[in-house]
């Protein structure tokens, strides 16, 4: 689904633009396509805030039946946003625990501080240093009005069956110690995260099998974001709190 950006550590060799490999139904993104993406990142908040605005007015004014094609449309536009603007943007930015930054590839950013900061930036209305301080569970519950799974204590073979069952879209996922995205669309899981394993050290977006905290971890709590309530909170604005 998203356009990923995957180091091979201890495979290939490092270079200026070995960003990635060949990710679900898309194309490669290479560092070129990443500083491009970050060039353009201010202007692809303020187009999205515009688009939120303007479907808020054509859905209050709409009938039932349109009411259905305008969530459908915004659903696309924020699975497009997120995926192939925004979380890019951020790919290879430095990972640190303390890390805050709000701008992609500038300073660091910590795998709370990711998550918050990002959806921020979508037009989720949220207090970033709140989201980024809670446990991922209680922000899951906020952010999806309760509608949560928890798979503790399983195989990844059954992780990925969960998800899959599911359906594509995209994910929040709080772990023992992490807070990231997964990405699904048919067998191919992508797990998008501020990393702190020490090879990486940077946001990335991976195959969610693999050497990573999704894999690692005992306990996992999943999210699926963007139902039609949510996107009617998106548009008319509202303010999320973390209880």
């Amino acid at each position: 689904m998203c356009k990923c950006f995957i180091l091979m550590v201890g495979v290939f060799a490092l270079t200026a633009d070995s960003y990635g490999q060949e990710p679900p139904l898309t194309i490669v993104m290479n560092r070129n396509a990443v500083l491009e993406k970050r060039k353009a990142y201010s202007e692809t908040i303020k187009a999205l805030e515009s688009y939120r605005n303007a479907q808020r007015k054509e859905y209050q004014e709409a009938n039932s039946s349109v009411k259905k094609e305008i969530l459908a449309a915004v659903r696309m536009r924020l699975i497009q946003d997120l995926c192939d603007e925004i979380f890019p943007a951020w790919y290879g930015t430095t990972w640190s625990s303390a890390g805050k930054s709000e701008q992609p590839g500038q300073g660091s950013i910590s795998h709370g501080y990711f998550v918050s900061t990002s959806l921020q930036h979508a037009g989720f209305k949220l207090d970033r240093d709140e989201v980024a301080r809670q446990p991922t569970e209680k922000v899951i519950v906020a952010m999806t009005k309760g509608k949560r799974g928890v798979v503790s204590g399983r195989s990844m073979d059954a992780v990925m069956k969960y998800l899959q069952s599911q359906g594509d879209g995209i994910y929040l996922v709080g772990m023992d110690r992490h807070f990231g995205y997964i990405t699904v669309r048919g067998p191919d899981v992508r797990f998008v995260h501020s990393s702190s394993d020490r090879l990486l050290r940077m946001v990335v977006c991976e195959p969610a099998l693999g050497e990573n905290a999704l894999s690692e971890a005992r306990y996992r709590v999943f999210g699926k974001l963007l139902d039609d309530a949510m996107l009617v909170s998106w548009m008319k604005g509202e303010q999320y709190t973390i209880k």
